[in-house]
């Protein structure tokens, strides 16, 4: 048994932890700026029976007491307005459990704090709800009279409950150095903020921490500043709004000379879960601008169950600098409709995004502003779980529009159309140890300059999203693009390159190619330049038809690309495609694509390089005169295609082959199937013209497969070889063989010496190919062609 206090002239109350309380008329030196309320009148010692009697009773708490005071408040229900006046400053409010004492307003406001200066009230432990008709609010600080604002108000261990539609948590108005701690506020109606502060005049200093606030109900915000110029501290918070157009904060715009300084989020949980989501919903606005605002350590997820838009995680829509995003983490996963899961801050300067792993489905995620620097980040974009939704066309995991400066390393950007897209020439971005991938774009370029990339990975692959195909099928459909180098509105491409990167595109769809690289526009200053590169295009889909074609690295005009050492290599699962090449020169206007020291064999179309002369001195021996059925007799048509993996030989050196048919009536396409020089898989496609002997266009050195066109019975088909040689680089221009000599075997036991034939007679720069002379000289020949190789 505790012994009882020892009596003294002021009844109050003690509060020992774990007991009950225990008053008396008299108290030790400790409690007595206390007085005890208690509604029920079941405490011993209790002053007053109401909180309002207790704060009027100027007998016990002086006007404008300098002493601290305290007013403990047994449990209960309190039906009344408490008000905290000018005079009331050093007075704090002391619930002893704080879900059992209630203050219940029957209308207004429940707990009413009003003065100026320094106030220094604190409202602890216990439970306010908020009045069940309209406008009823919690609690509300203001000032009044024309002193400075009041601050110092400490609101801890509070819950506030409110119902009624529209109702506010928490009112600040002409405020600054609120701390609210470790609280809890629960808005069940629409059109009811947890926490507002007010547009009358200047609000400085609030401070969050701990505190829970959700709200339930459409047009609900959790935080509503209206006006705030400096000091937003949020600490360790949950922040949760399930309806819609109900943000976690909202900045709201307060004229252009206003900007909101110095705000803080760390540690802090913000959701936005369980219902459909109408568009324009935010997490985190910015309507005002902002300077010095720090995000950390915090989590952003926005979860809907049946459709909708989860808007946008953090928007800001006004001018702000020196944003500093760390340690994020957010998902947004919403069911059914398409999810705008973005930072929005394209006006943003000096924006720093580091250590944060992002999730969201269909649509962009951040959108930058000049100065942003990226950084052990990832990013990500995805589509929804349930298949629905495409690739949204225009949307990448960050995208920039005229942006100058964008740095980005030890990053992954995945976007459901591209890695990241710049647009509006931009200046001054580079991105190293960072991985961008996207369905039709790893990286997407509107020109730009003074772009680099070192040791990225970029990838366009369809699997990460594919547009919907239009009835009829639309006839130009996208394809798939490692790097796009675009043109618009006549802007031109400044300094582009690529060092030590991998690029990869791959398409599964037999309408949209894959291309590892295109530039439409050569750029002013240099080529778009890949250095050390491994480039590929992959094609993995074999339906029929088709119209995809698998592409390495193309130009459109003269002059766009140079590629110093690396690979580029362009494959095709569908064996029959013969229009597959690692370099293709797209221009009509001149060499597109200029290659050195880069490993590739499939090219189509003249190629250059620049910054060296590679002469090549190609040897070809024992060459016999062509013949129209030396790589396969004449074979019997069927009604059926006809496909052989045997009974045919392989050409004696590598060149072009020819098909024959027998009869006039003989049509269709004779598929070759087999390899280049370098063993690569290629494919050519010959058109029967009857009887007549009709030559390919890619030269052979093995063949695996033939397949020969339907006919009819009495028909063949015979493959032979032509007098065509292919070279093993590409050239730019006839004018690049320079010589072509040949000698006849040994003859009557002597060699024939080297006789000189013109280097121009039949030169196919686009295939590199030559058309070798055999005169009267008995075969087999040998062959020397000498040429400036384009490799």
């Amino acid at each position: 048994m505790k012994k009882p206090l020892a009596k003294v002239t002021n009844p109050v109350a003690v509060v020992l932890l774990g007991t009950a309380i225990q008053l008396s008329a008299q108290t030790p030196p400790n409690y007595r700026f206390t007085v005890v309320v208690d509604a029920n009148g079941a405490t011993g010692g209790a002053n007053y029976a109401s909180i309002q009697a207790a704060i009027l009773d100027t007998t016990r708490i002086p006007p404008n007491p300098t002493d601290k005071w305290t007013i403990l408040i047994a449990a209960g229900l309190y039906a009344e307005n408490v008000v905290l006046d000018d005079s009331r400053e050093n007075v704090n409010l002391v619930g002893l459990d704080p879900d059992a004492v209630i203050i219940a307003p029957p209308s207004g406001v429940g707990v009413r704090i009003e003065g100026s200066g320094a106030r220094n009230n604190a409202i602890r432990n216990l439970t306010i709800k908020a009045p069940s008709q309209d406008a009823g609010t919690g609690i509300s600080l203001q000032r009044t009279g024309s002193g400075n604002d009041p601050s110092d108000v400490t609101i801890e261990k509070v819950r506030i409950l409110a119902q009624s539609s529209p109702s506010v948590g928490i009112m600040l108005s002409h405020t600054s150095n609120v701390a609210i701690r470790n609280c809890t506020i629960d808005m069940q109606g629409a059109a009811s903020p947890a926490i507002t502060l007010s547009s009358d005049s200047s609000t400085t200093g609030l401070y969050l921490i701990g505190t829970t606030l959700l709200t339930r109900a459409d047009d609900s915000h959790a935080i509503d500043v209206v006006h705030l110029t400096d000091g937003l501290f949020i600490d360790s918070c949950n922040i949760e709004t399930r309806g819609a157009r109900s943000h976690a904060l909202l900045v709201r715009a307060y004229g252009d000379a206003t900007t909101l300084a110095n705000a803080r989020i760390v540690n802090t949980q913000i959701k936005k879960k369980g219902e459909p989501v109408a568009s324009h919903t935010y997490m985190l606005r910015f309507q005002q601008k902002a300077t010095n605002l720090l995000i950390r350590n915090s989590n952003i997820s926005a979860t809907t169950e049946s459709g909708g838009q989860a808007g946008m995680l953090i928007d800001f829509e006004a001018p702000a600098e020196g944003v500093l995003l760390e340690g994020l983490q957010s998902q947004c996963n919403v069911q059914g409709q398409q999810s705008v899961g973005a930072i929005d801050a394209p006006q943003t300067v000096g924006l720093r995004l580091s250590n944060c792993a992002l999730f969201a489905h269909d649509y962009n995620w951040l959108r930058a502003g000049s100065d942003t620097v990226i950084e052990n980040s990832s990013l990500v974009v995805t589509p929804q779980p349930n298949g629905a939704g495409q690739a949204q066309p225009d949307t990448a995991a960050v995208i920039a529009d005229g942006v100058e400066s964008l740095l980005i390393a030890n990053s992954k950007l995945q976007g459901r159309e591209s890695g990241m897209r710049l647009l509006g020439n931009c200046q001054n971005v580079t991105a190293s140890q960072t991985s961008l991938i996207g369905s039709y774009y790893g990286l997407h370029t509107v020109c730009g300059n003074s772009i680099r990339l070192e040791h990225c990975t970029i990838v366009g692959d369809s699997a990460y999203g594919h547009l919907v195909i239009p009835t009829p099928p639309d006839p130009n459909p996208p394809d798939y693009h490692g790097v796009f180098v675009d043109t618009a509105q006549g802007c031109v491409p400044g300094l582009i390159e690529f060092v030590n990167c991998k690029v990869t595109a791959r398409s599964g769809y037999p309408e949209s190619g894959a291309r590892g690289v295109l530039a439409m526009a050569a750029p002013t200053t240099q080529p778009v330049r890949f250095r050390e590169c491994t480039i590929s295009a992959v094609l993995t889909s074999t339906a029929t038809p088709r119209t995809a074609k698998s592409v390495g690295v193309e130009g459109r005009q003269a002059n766009a690309i140079e590629l110093f050492g690396g690979s580029v290599d362009a494959t095709d699962a569908y064996e029959r495609e013969s229009d597959k090449f690692d370099l293709l020169n797209g221009s009509a206007a001149g060499t597109a694509v200029a290659a050195y020291g880069t490993r590739f064999s499939k090219s189509k179309g003249t190629m250059g390089s620049k910054d060296a002369v590679h002469p090549v001195v190609q040897r070809v021996f024992s060459i016999v005169t062509a013949a129209a059925a030396s790589i396969l007799p004449a074979h019997a048509l069927e009604a059926n295609e006809v496909t052989l993996t045997s009974g045919f030989t392989n050409p004696d050196a590598f060149r072009v082959l020819s098909a024959t048919g027998s009869a006039p009536a003989v049509t269709g396409n004779v598929i070759i199937i087999g390899s280049d020089w370098a063993g690569s898989a290629i494919t050519d496609a010959i058109t029967l013209n009857g009887t007549a002997t009709v030559e390919g266009k890619k030269p052979f050195q093995k063949v695996n497969k033939i397949i020969l066109p339907p006919g009819v019975s009495g028909q063949t088909v015979s493959v032979g070889t032509t007098n065509r040689l292919g070279l093993t680089a590409p050239i730019s221009a006839d004018a690049d063989v320079l010589q072509v000599a040949r000698k006849s075997a040994n003859t009557a036991g002597s060699f024939a010496s080297y006789t000189m034939t013109d280097p121009a007679n039949d030169i196919d720069e686009i295939h590199a190919t030559v058309k070798v002379e055999f005169s009267t000289i008995i075969p087999p020949l040998h062959f020397e062609i000498t040429y400036r190789g384009s490799s």
